[in-house]
């Protein structure tokens, strides 16, 4: 299976400026307003966005360190992004917004190596194997 790596990153660009055009405006209250995911604010949201996309790059990074903080997740039963969302609840919006912006940055040496895609790939593959 090919993967069109330009065009996925300016998917991910766009869809990121998207959501940064929604968030940059909102006041500190705003940040704590209730979505449809029963239990989480805006916040919850973002903090699971910046988290997931921080460990999508370690998976391409360091797929065994990956796989063993995955595995550590996945010791907390189907409530772990529950517990990912409390730790980062009191991280103020502004730290935030900057996470979420940091976690979206390509790091050009793993451009090289094309993020390691056929790893990433191993590991979805994996999944969808074992949720069948």
């Amino acid at each position: 299976m090919g993967v069109d790596l330009p065009g996925l990153l300016a998917d991910l660009a766009a869809e990121t400026q998207v959501t940064e055009d929604l968030l940059v405006p909102l006041g500190a209250a705003a940040w704590d307003r209730a979505t449809p995911a029963p239990g989480w604010a805006v916040r919850d949201q973002v903090s699971h966005l910046a988290y997931f996309d921080d460990a999508a790059t370690l998976a391409a990074a360091d797929p065994d360190r990956f796989r063993a903080d995955a595995a550590g997740l996945m010791a907390l039963g189907s409530a772990f992004p529950d517990e990912i969302a409390r730790r980062y609840r009191g991280m103020p919006a502004g730290e935030l917004l900057a996470w979420f912006r940091r976690a979206l940055e390509v790091n050009p040496n793993m451009l090289g190596v094309e993020i390691n895609i056929r790893g990433i790939e191993e590991l979805l593959i994996d999944k969808r194997r074992r949720s069948i």
